[in-house]
């Protein structure tokens, strides 16, 4: 499956978060990264529009 998706994860749990980004890697979808709270989340979206 090739989908255009890029998504970022935000949990603050590491071990659920890893956990859900390799069921979405399983499905084809490329998980950009992990952010842990939503400083990190923006800050992720800062890099993306730069």
């Amino acid at each position: 499956m090739n989908n255009e998706v890029t998504i970022l994860i935000v949990k603050d749990e590491r071990i659920v978060a890893k956990d859900i980004q390799v069921s979405l890697e399983d499905l084809g979808y490329q998980v950009l990264g992990i952010a842990s709270c939503i400083l990190q989340h923006e800050l992720y979206k800062s890099r993306l529009r730069q």
